[in-house]
């Protein structure tokens, strides 16, 4: 049975903007940062409910500012929005020191960061970071059982295939006993099954099209019905949104960055795509094809917390600041009006 919207919180979905934390290698690193603190400060004055990030170490041209450290940065001025990663590459990271990092957020944000955690799929990170990218999946199911036990043990001893911890402790307890959320994100049949053993959410991304995201998705309730777990509170998806007064300029203003950013990435993923194919199931268009677009994949799937992306490199600051704009005060309130 689909779950829609209505079936979780209270019947009302939640917004929040994905903030981009990779900005070309040619730009100011200075104004840059100053640009993503102005897009924030939009987000929170028009009523957007989260901010999420994601993380690259190796971006082509690009330089990334940490996650971690970012929404640490950013909890000072957000209030209670939710702020979480989308996603952490945990992978590269000892499970103490990521669940030190994620209590303290947990403890900063008094209850209101989730920690997104997935594999990634560049093959020169693993290089750079010497692991094993076969040992991809294996290696952060182990991380992150590592990551629940340091968060409610007193002391954790371990002796896996990726990882020996002896006596350790997390140096911060996180502000709920249990720890944040964890959010998974998985696009095979193997890693949504991880997903409903061991999260608490599978978030859907941008990149996959309906037939895939329909069918990953009746095996991740399959397996929470295997595992006897109940549904997920949440049904997250990052989604790929351009706000402009009309479809023709919102296409003018993010197609061309759009395409080269959702087609490296599959690329990377093994998909030979470009042009039009890679921009298909991004939302771009005015207030009201946005609010079509997004009750579809409601509809469709049951979101019921969209991190929607709207920044990238090369697209124009003041036509971003506007898309933001848009959609706080158009698109946001069609939805409020229908709860």
């Amino acid at each position: 049975m689909l779950m829609h919207a209505t079936d979780v919180d209270g019947g009302r979905t939640r917004f929040g903007l994905y903030v981009r934390s990779q900005h070309p290698r040619h730009e100011d690193r200075s104004a840059s940062w100053e640009e993503l603190l102005r897009t924030v400060d939009l987000a929170v004055n028009y009523g957007f409910q989260s901010i999420l990030v994601g993380e690259h170490y190796i971006a082509p041209g690009a330089d990334c500012f940490p996650p971690l450290l970012l929404l640490a940065r950013l909890s000072a001025s957000t209030g209670e929005m939710t702020l979480g990663t989308s996603v952490a590459l945990s992978n590269f990271r000892h499970p103490i020191e990521l669940a030190s990092a994620g209590a303290f957020l947990d403890l900063l944000t008094k209850g209101n960061f989730v920690l997104g955690v997935g594999t990634g799929f560049r093959r020169e990170e693993y290089a750079a970071f010497g692991v094993d990218f076969d040992t991809r999946l294996p290696r952060l199911v182990e991380g992150t059982r590592l990551l629940r036990r340091l968060w409610s043990e007193d002391a954790v001893s371990s002796t896996g295939g990726h990882f020996v911890v002896k006596d350790a402790i997390c140096s911060v307890k996180p502000y709920r006993a249990s720890g944040p959320p964890i959010w998974m994100g998985a696009t095979s049949p193997k890693g949504v099954r991880v997903a409903a053993e061991l999260c608490d959410a599978w978030i859907i991304d941008p990149l996959s099209g309906d037939l895939v995201v329909g069918q990953l998705q009746a095996i991740y309730r399959e397996e929470l019905r295997k595992l006897e777990k109940p549904p997920p509170q949440e049904i997250p998806r990052v989604v790929d949104v351009f706000v402009a007064p009309s479809r023709e300029l919102a296409l003018e203003r993010s197609f061309a960055v759009l395409a080269q950013k959702r087609g490296a990435s599959m690329r990377a993923r093994g998909a030979e795509v470009s042009g039009e194919r890679a921009v298909e199931g991004a939302i771009l268009g005015s207030p009201q094809t946005v609010i079509e677009g997004l009750q579809h994949q409601i509809d469709s799937f049951g979101i019921t917390h969209f991190s929607v992306r709207m920044s990238g490199p090369g697209i124009d600051p003041k036509h971003l600041r506007e898309s933001v704009f848009l959609f706080g005060t158009e698109v946001l309130p069609g939805f409020r009006d229908r709860s």
